[in-house]
């Protein structure tokens, strides 16, 4: 017997288990999906099955579907990533200037009595 009682008034199972319960849990969408397939058996309720199952099945589908977005949209991600990299990778650069970006364009100062120069 794996749960017989002992004379300290604990099972045995609580010795094994220390002060840990063991117990029913249930949560409520269990609790729901109970209550409607017993009330659509005994005839107090004329829902179709699929309503009377939908504690069981709507989670599952909203898993589901959240599970397709994040798949969606990681490739999504990973697609723009790659191209902007191949972006990145077909820009023409310049030998002598790694980083064309960070170039400065020269500015053209002159003073006031000097004449434009001609272009």
């Amino acid at each position: 017997m794996p749960c017989s009682i002992i004379l300290r008034g604990y099972t045995r199972c609580e010795e094994i288990m220390g002060d840990k319960r063991v117990g029913l849990k249930i949560n409520i969408l269990e609790l729901l999906l109970l209550l409607f397939v017993g009330l659509k058996l005994t005839g107090h309720i004329t829902w179709s099955w699929w309503w009377v199952l939908a504690p069981m099945w709507i989670p599952i589908a909203i898993a589901s579907m959240l599970v397709i977005i994040f798949f969606i949209a990681g490739g999504t991600l990973n697609e723009i990533k790659r191209r902007v990299e191949r972006r990145a990778e077909s820009a023409p650069r310049s030998k002598e200037d790694p980083h064309p970006s960070r170039r400065i364009d020269p500015v053209i100062i002159h003073r006031a009595d000097d004449s434009p120069p001609d272009c």
